[in-house]
């Protein structure tokens, strides 16, 4: 597949991964991730987070630069290396699922500690004691 032009600056991208769909900017340093990246690289917990927006999708000026869909943008919460949790703003393809994230936007989805934690949603525990028990992830990739 031909790396395709940045949504954002229209330069071409430059291929990170090609089996799996991984697009970099070397102009604004934005990241276009295939569904397929995402499921194979990120933990479920971290997934999920992508997958919940805090308020309603908005229509984006561009399409998707993997299939032409139409994208969405979506306010999520994302851990930032501590135990407080800060939003970001990620674009999602409506039809293959790819999310565009701007410079910066993929770094606060994978913290800097590998061993940083990832809450799932369905633990009922309070946050404390969720983050001090033996359920920390050992890595946030798999």
């Amino acid at each position: 597949m031909t790396p395709p032009s940045c949504p954002c600056c229209n330069t071409d991208m430059t291929a990170g991964n090609q089996n799996e769909i991984l697009f970099l900017c070397n102009t604004c340093y934005g990241t276009m991730a295939s569904n397929a990246w995402i499921v194979n690289n990120l933990k479920p917990g971290i997934i999920k987070r992508l997958e919940l927006p805090i308020e309603e999708p908005t229509k984006t000026t561009f399409s998707c630069p993997i299939c032409s869909g139409n994208m969405r943008t979506y306010h999520i919460a994302v851990p930032v290396n501590t135990a407080s949790d800060s939003r970001i703003q990620i674009d999602r393809c409506e039809r293959c699922k790819a999310i565009w994230f701007d410079n910066k936007e993929l770094n606060q989805v994978l913290p800097n500690d590998i061993n940083s934690f990832d809450i799932p949603f369905s633990e009922n525990k309070g946050i404390f004691s969720t983050i001090f028990s033996n359920k920390f992830w050992s890595k946030i990739l798999k």
